[in-house]
């Protein structure tokens, strides 16, 4: 019981040091929750009686990827597994020495995966799949990334290097360099 009242003490201390602490940041703080309020009353009142969600459902594939044509989706999907990826390996990378499969990154991934298959159901099951894959290899990375590092203890100097390389690598990719075909959104 003692535990949770000095959490309680110590919460309200923090409200008031910090939103409250004199005359101006207590109008400041009124008028901020006044405003979060009415915005937030008006932007659930819109989004229950108001708005039109059916649009999003007939254009998802549109939300997702534009314009780009169907028969090179590919060059998205390996685009975003080699982003995911290099994103999993740096996370490895800058969190050697800890642990990097803790129950509570355990916890946010499952979540993220729950999330991503309930995303890409509407499109196709195996949109899910691919989705659930790369998240994977968002793993073996970061692991990978984390071995890495155990090795060559300066390697996160490379990071801004290895990521600058690979936004004009994707660039090309998604445009059409090096061999590809170009890609027209006209």
């Amino acid at each position: 019981m003692s535990h949770f009242i000095s959490n309680r003490l110590r919460t309200f201390n923090w409200v008031k040091k910090n939103l409250f602490s004199n005359f101006f940041n207590s109008i400041l703080t009124l008028i901020s929750l006044l405003l979060i309020s009415w915005i937030s009353s008006a932007l659930i009142y819109w989004s229950f009686s108001q708005a039109q969600w059916g649009v999003i459902g007939a254009n998802l594939r549109l939300f997702f990827v534009g314009q780009y044509p169907v028969t090179l989706l590919w060059r998205a999907w390996i685009s975003l597994t080699i982003i995911i990826s290099l994103l999993g390996f740096s996370w490895g990378v800058l969190s050697y020495q800890e642990n990097i499969l803790n129950r509570i990154n355990l916890s946010i991934l499952a979540l993220i995966a729950v999330i991503l298959a309930l995303l890409g159901i509407p499109i196709s099951v195996l949109s899910s799949i691919k989705l659930l894959g790369i998240l994977i290899l968002f793993v073996i990375a970061a692991l990978m990334g984390k071995n890495i590092t155990h090795k060559f203890t300066n390697f996160s100097k490379w990071l801004a290097l290895i990521w600058g390389l690979t936004f004009f690598l994707l660039l090309g990719l998604l445009q059409g360099a090096f061999w590809l075909r170009p890609v027209r959104l006209d």
